[in-house]
């Protein structure tokens, strides 16, 4: 019995979430939304990132509400997917559009994005005196 349960479970580490400094980590940042099916996801990342969906790279989109964040990743046998989404009707913010429609960031900026900090606009810069 324990050969079996070992089998199942064999395959289940591939699908934690491996450490972000180790795979590519890519945010779409177009126009689009997060379709409704894994294969229009794979078709924004084959053509509109012109990304290998299948390296094992960790892609994240935004919903169309901007109150959740997707995640996918290729595990090899299959794929593994995150979501996370707001309750307090906050908005996840990510960089405005550019050519590429995508933007590769870091493990640190992943954390702060998921947690609700928006990296990508300018804050008020305090100068001892006021704020500007």
């Amino acid at each position: 019995m324990e050969g079996n349960s070992e089998s199942i479970l064999e395959g289940a580490a591939d699908c934690l979430l491996p450490d972000p400094n180790k795979v590519g980590l890519y945010l779409w940042t177009g126009d689009k939304h997060v379709p409704g099916t894994l294969d229009g996801i794979i078709g924004m990342i084959e053509y509109g990132m012109k990304k290998n969906p299948y390296s094992g790279d960790m892609y994240i989109f935004r919903t169309y509400s901007k109150q959740e964040i997707h995640v996918y990743r290729w595990a090899g046998d299959g794929w593994c997917i995150w979501k996370k989404k707001k309750k307090d009707y906050r908005k996840y913010y990510v960089p405005e559009e550019n050519k590429e429609n995508y933007v590769k960031i870091t493990g640190m900026e992943l954390h702060l994005m998921l947690k609700g900090i928006n990296l990508w606009k300018q804050f008020p810069v305090y100068d001892g005196e006021s704020m500007r």
